[in-house]
């Protein structure tokens, strides 16, 4: 994850976390994007065991396990003004919706507050 996508989602877990105290714990961090270490031996075999521990590539950055609007969660991607998505993201956002999940691509503190509050229906 890049730093500017990083610090976007620092932000908003800090302001969701504030603003619902109730439903913080549900609001989980999947942190496939984690830099591997190491050569490249090391890391493939890092990846294989994150892999065996359950990782999936493209899955998403953020999950609120909130069931509403007719959806089991909200997944959120982290993406930065010129991010884009990965095939593997793709692949991954087209399975989550098929299975009745709510999936946004984050790129902003507005665009994050605003998801928030229309999921939630405030």
């Amino acid at each position: 994850m890049r730093f500017e996508e990083h610090s976007l989602q620092v932000a908003c877990v800090t302001w969701f976390r504030y603003t619902y105290p109730t439903l913080a714990e549900l609001l989980v961090a999947i942190p496939n994007g984690s830099k591997l270490s190491g050569s490249q031996l090391e890391r493939a075999k890092q990846w294989l065991r994150f892999r065996k521990e359950g990782a999936v590539a493209g899955a998403p950055d953020l999950v609120l396990f909130v069931a509403s609007e007719g959806f089991h969660g909200l997944m959120m991607e982290f993406k930065s003004k010129s991010g884009r998505q990965t095939p593997h993201q793709k692949k991954f956002q087209m399975a989550a919706e098929k299975s009745g999940y709510k999936y946004v691509i984050i790129n902003s503190f507005e665009g994050f507050v605003s998801s928030i509050l229309n999921y939630l229906n405030h």
